[in-house]
């Protein structure tokens, strides 16, 4: 009589020797996830030691801007419930906790949302999500700058936070919100510690229907 064949049996990876169990770190999705905590470590602690000295970071931000093109200027506010601004005397606001794409002003599309992203890196780091890790390095495609990825992830906003050598806050931020919507990008330059916490002399946002970077000028960033 023929006996069916039994399926094929996947056999038990091997532990690695002792002596290198300190590099080995198992994580689905992931020949060795050890490698990729390495890399994200080695951008999430010099961003960590860096704010840590700033006591005073977690406190609702008022940033005074003016659009480089324009001229108009304008009051951002965000914090840890949110951000709003006013512009031409229309009131927009955006919630930290259930995001809506369609509430963001349409003159700075996903403004709101990439500022409390941001807001939350500065007064939590890298550690504060979900989910976090190393994705990389890639080519900015507006800047052609060479960049560092982490991802970070909570409910259904997906981060890419860019690192440049040499500079530990980072150089830009892409908001996905899960949706079929169009990223909230945005650039940080000119970073500047002559301030209650650090922030950027230049906000870029990057306008998802051209890719045109439109540069807004911090003026001043108050605590409230």
């Amino acid at each position: 009589r023929q006996e069916t064949p039994q399926g094929l049996q996947q056999k038990k990876p091997p532990e690695p020797p002792e002596k290198w169990k300190h590099l080995f770190e198992a994580r689905d999705g992931f020949t060795n996830y050890a490698f990729n905590r390495m890399e994200l470590q080695r951008l999430a602690n010099p961003l960590s030691e860096y704010v840590d000295g700033y006591q005073q970071r977690g406190r609702t931000w008022v940033i005074r801007l003016t659009d480089d093109i324009t001229g108009q200027t304008m009051e951002l506010i965000t914090g840890r419930d949110g951000a709003g601004l006013t512009l031409n005397g229309t009131p927009w606001h955006q919630d930290a906790t259930d995001p809506d794409p369609d509430v963001e002003p349409d003159e700075y599309p996903g403004l709101l949302t990439a500022a409390i992203q941001w807001h939350r890196l500065i007064r939590s780091g890298l550690n504060d999500w979900t989910d976090t890790m190393y994705l990389g390095t890639e080519q900015h495609l507006e800047t052609g700058q060479i960049v560092d990825l982490v991802m970070t992830r909570q409910d259904t906003l997906t981060c890419r936070w860019m690192f440049v050598a040499d500079q530990e806050l980072p150089f830009g931020v892409d908001v996905d919100w899960g949706l079929t919507y169009d990223e909230s990008r945005l650039l940080f330059a000119n970073w500047t510690v002559d301030g209650p916490v650090q922030y950027p002399g230049k906000l870029g946002l990057i306008l998802p229907a051209t890719g045109e970077i439109r540069w807004l000028t911090v003026n001043r960033l108050e605590l409230r």
